[in-house]
């Protein structure tokens, strides 16, 4: 770093008194030009000697008199508010530890003693003391005066180079030194870090009340975008996905290790910010005993990165490190770089037993519901059947006066199958309307209806009801008989399908696209029509062009929340169960914290985040805190492998980090990852790089930082390296056409066989059943018989032998 230096000229010593001193003259110019108006301006000075007064460096006055014309005059200015320093027992500590809501700007630290070592003690004292206050700013601009005497002018060189260097400790660089030395050339600055050399910026010439020499700007920028290839010591350890492709080698004859690291997401993105500063990484060796990124030990001390940076041991510090409060008190995080969110991963949700698709239809209390329905309704058909009312002596047929054939009419009504014979007695056939949804509703229901006259000629003889009471609705909707469907609610029409369903692809929709018109119950009568495709292909084509012009693409819906008429149960359940016979569903996936810990599913995270819960009061982050399992680098142990393929665990882990994963691992034969997110964002993370306290680093990587972001490269490393691991394993699915036909096989119809083969069993064993019982009825129908005739045989022993005559009485009474 290039540190710098003021020399004055050898009339420093020519004052006659301390108020005309050129010290004065020269300060005043320097904080009147580079210290910032309004801002504090901090006065250090040491600790007050009597025996360092008596050797002053003027023999006119003390140096505490010089350094008392300077305070005084810097207060004279009334341009910066003043606060004045000086090195005491440090038993004041509660004022240093207050809040403060800004940082100084400008500091002066005055330093006088006989020797060199006991001035830059003092002035080491002086900057410790003041770095303790909670306003401390290394990256403030320095003003140090050392007074030297006479004897020792000609060290006065290697003074300023111990000052800088002892300077440098804190990281101040804007700082120039006030110094008398005879007129040299000086030697050119070191390069990197060390501070071997200083530079002579600018000469003060003592005539009438003093000028610059050079003019020369004392506050230059030190460190600029060139750091003429010094390295910059970097420490990291491998870890996945952003620091990768370690290699280790031997250097000074294979007496000192160093490793280097080649992949990585943040490998490549610190190392493209050291070439356009003109600079290299040398990276550290990864921290031992598995210390990552360290903690506070038992014994005070820093581990794992954090003590790299502490110990200045290394000049930043990366490895997907998040940015957190604690940090900010012992080390300076460069610009967040990349922005994630960590949450809850859970197994996916299983797809339900495609068996099960049949019972999916309806909810467990709507086929209840419909059971009781059913057997209400048999038993009500058969009391009506049977009933002492009947018209003219009218008997109602058998099916109906039985309670078999009577559900399996019932059962023919709700599966939409015609029943062999039809009611006959009026009340049987009006509680057997109520099961079908028809013009019948439609006439009970007192709304009007009607239709093209033409159509009188095809309603039958028996339906002049219809006919007498119909509207006429003549081409040209007129009257507006669709307007009254749709829009009033009053009206009923009966029209046909393939008319209406071209109407309905452009007018009379909702604004969702949803037809106001619908459909009641099934067809009143049809026509035969062409069965080739042809015309219905032209049909089809001008359908889709109306549509198209209307822009009124309608979203699948299975029940319209616009119908005035109810339709079919029939039509409803064959359109859920197509639809669950296609998709059946997914079973219940647990969606937050809350059902993890209620579940009793064995969770868990990295340790490193064990921060982040300790800050927390609420009562699930220590729950959490206190029974989660450790999950490390590597997946060791195979936390991701438990939730995966056992399915007895959640993780909490980085979404990119999962993104990452799921791109080529832990994928189900289909290419669908076999982890899901459980919920919204747990807590969302910043990562950066830190370096050590006041690096003055920090500007320029911050510049480099935010303008890699703004050419979007980071971003375009993540897309690019998800695509490649896409492409590796495979996993770019078939871009697929929305209109694109589904093939139902008999693996979609496990539903239906799951009903259809239990009733083939039981119906095989009702027959067998049948075939047993008429064996067994035979079987113990000739052993009743047998049985029958020897109880015969014994009671004729008993009687005696009997002629023929009386034999053949006995067997006929017998």
């Amino acid at each position: 770093m290039i540190l710098t230096m003021v020399l004055s000229a050898s009339v420093w010593l020519q004052a006659v008194s301390a108020k005309e001193h050129p010290l004065l003259f020269c300060l005043n110019v320097v904080s009147e030009k580079y210290f910032t108006p309004k801002c504090t301006l901090v006065i250090s000075l040491p600790s007050y000697n009597e025996d360092d007064q008596q050797d002053s460096v003027n023999k006119d006055f003390s140096d505490e008199e010089l350094v008392d014309s300077l305070v005084e005059q810097l207060h004279r200015s009334e341009k910066w508010p003043i606060i004045t320093s000086r090195v005491s027992d440090f038993s004041d500590v509660a004022s240093m530890r207050k809040v403060v809501y800004d940082k100084y700007q400008s500091y002066v630290i005055f330093g006088y003693a006989s020797s060199v070592n006991d001035i830059v003690q003092m002035i080491a004292q002086q900057v410790q003391m003041l770095s303790y206050h909670p306003a401390w700013n290394p990256r403030a601009r320095f003003a140090v005066i050392p007074l030297i005497e006479d004897d020792i002018i000609d060290i006065r060189t290697e003074i300023a180079q111990r000052l800088l260097t002892l300077l440098w400790q804190w990281k101040i660089i804007n700082v120039v030194i006030f110094i008398n030395v005879p007129e040299q050339n000086m030697t050119s600055p070191s390069k990197c870090n060390d501070v071997r050399d200083v530079i002579l910026l600018d000469t003060w010439i003592a005539e009438s009340r003093g000028y610059f020499a050079f003019n020369a700007n004392l506050f230059p920028i030190k460190v600029e975008n060139n750091l003429q290839t010094c390295p910059i010591k970097a420490a990291t350890f491998p870890l996945e996905i952003v620091v990768g492709g370690t290699e280790y080698f031997f250097i000074n004859g294979e007496l000192e290790q160093k490793v280097r690291y080649t992949e990585g997401w943040e490998v490549q993105f610190i190392q493209l910010i050291a070439e356009h500063l003109n600079s290299s990484l040398e990276f550290l060796l990864p921290p031992p005993n598995n210390e990552k990124w360290g903690t506070l030990s038992e014994d005070g001390t820093f581990t794992g990165l954090i003590g790299d940076l502490v110990y200045n041991r290394a000049d930043i510090g990366f490895a997907a490190w998040p940015l957190h409060p604690i940090m900010l008190m012992i080390v300076d995080p460069t610009k967040s770089y990349l922005q994630d969110v960590w949450a809850w991963y859970v197994p996916c949700a299983k797809k339900i037993p495609r068996w099960k698709s049949i019972f999916l239809v309806f909810a467990p209390a709507t086929w209840m519901a419909g059971l009781f329905s059913v057997l209400f309704s048999v038993l009500v058909m058969v009391f009506l059947a049977k009933g002492k009312y009947l018209e003219q002596n009218l008997r109602e047929f058998d099916a109906y006066v039985k309670v078999d054939t009577c559900f399996s009419c019932v059962m023919a009504v709700i599966f939409g199958v015609s029943v062999h014979a039809m009611p006959r007695t009026s009340p049987l056939r009006m509680f057997f309307i109520s099961w079908m949804d028809s013009y019948e509703e439609i006439l009970a229901s007192g709304v009007e209806f009607g239709y093209n006259p033409f159509i009188d000629a095809i309603v039958e003889e028996s339906e002049q009801y219809i006919r007498k009471k119909r509207v006429a609705c003549h081409d040209k909707n007129i009257p507006p008989c669709l307007d009254w469907v749709a829009y009033y609610d009053n009206f009923s029409l009966l029209c046909s399908t393939t008319f209406m369903d071209y109407v309905l692809t452009r007018w009379y929709l909702d604004d969702n696209g949803k037809p106001l018109i619908c459909k009641a119950g099934d067809t009143f009568y049809s026509t035969k029509t062409i069965e080739a495709g042809f015309a219905s292909r032209l049909l089809e084509r001008g359908m889709e062009l109306q549509r198209i012009q209307a822009a009124a693409r309608t979203r699948d819906a299975l029940v319209d929340k616009y119908s005035t008429l109810n339709l079919e149960h029939l039509q409803v359940f064959q359109a859920f169960l197509t639809t669950f016979i296609i998709e059946p569903g997914l079973q219940h996936q647990m969606s937050s914290i809350q059902e993890i810990l209620a579940s009793e599913v064995n969770y868990g995270y990295n340790s490193g985040f064990d921060i982040i819960f300790r800050d927390s009061t609420d009562e699930i982050s220590q729950t959490i805190l206190n029974n989660r399992l450790e999950c490390n680098e590597g997946n060791n142990p195979p936390c991701l492998d438990w939730v995966a393929y056992h399915d007895n665990f959640s993780l909490l882990c980085s979404k990119k980090l999962l993104e990452y994963i799921l791109t080529r691992h832990y994928l189900d034969k289909n290419g669908n990852p076999l982890m899901c997110q459980a919920g919204g964002v747990f807590f969302p993370l910043n990562y950066v790089t830190y370096m050590e306290k006041w690096n003055p680093l920090q500007y320029r990587f911050n510049d480099m930082i935010i303008r890699a972001l703004e050419y979007g490269l980071f971003d375009k490393w993540l897309q690019d390296d998800f695509h490649l691991q896409r492409i590796q394993a495979g996993a770019i699915a078939r871009k697929k056409n929305v209109d694109e036909y589904f093939d139902l096989t008999l693996e979609h119809s496990q539903g239906i066989f799951a009903i259809l083969l239990p009733g083939i069993a039981l119906s095989i064993l009702a027959f067998i059943g049948e075939v047993l019982v008429s064996l067994l009825y035979v079987k113990l129908y000739r052993l009743l018989k047998v049985t029958s005739n020897e109880a015969t045989g014994i009671i004729t022993e008993d009687i005696g032998p009997l002629t023929q005559n009386q034999s053949c009485q006995g067997a006929n009474l017998t």
